[in-house]
């Protein structure tokens, strides 16, 4: 059984994927060659410090973390595209309850060191998911 953490992961991996269907997506190691003069995403899950949540027989923990999603346009064209791309990343998770996950206001997007041919904003979206452990 996947653990909660790995349960979070995958939805919201599977609800970025469902926002942008045909959009190339470069999911953390996993193969992945840039498409030439295309958009394309780079998500991360940045996992945070864990804390009690119950201290009855549920031993639920809190975990904090977040969702990263770099969004890369080829470099010269404006930042029309990163902008509209983001602006749909934040309104894909903007306080949403996905499976576990419940996530928190967006940031807006923040300019990436550039990567020629790519100019990148990276979108930070905090989440918490809650996970129950069994005592030794």
């Amino acid at each position: 059984m996947p653990s909660a953490l790995d349960a979070a992961t995958r939805a919201l991996e599977t609800r970025l994927h469902a926002a942008f269907p045909t959009t190339p997506i470069a999911w953390p190691n996993v193969e992945f060659t840039a498409p030439p003069g295309k958009a394309y995403l780079q998500p991360w899950v940045l996992w945070g410090a864990g804390q009690l949540f119950t201290m009855g027989p549920s031993h639920a923990n809190r975990v904090v973390g977040v969702y990263q999603v770099n969004v890369w346009v080829p470099l010269g064209r404006g930042a029309g595209l990163s902008l509209d791309m983001s602006d749909l990343v934040r309104t894909t998770f903007n306080r949403i309850v996905v499976d576990s996950v419940r996530c928190d206001a967006p940031s807006g997007p923040a300019p990436l060191e550039e990567e020629p041919p790519w100019y990148g904003v990276a979108v930070s979206i905090p989440f918490f998911v809650h996970e129950t452990t069994s005592m030794p």
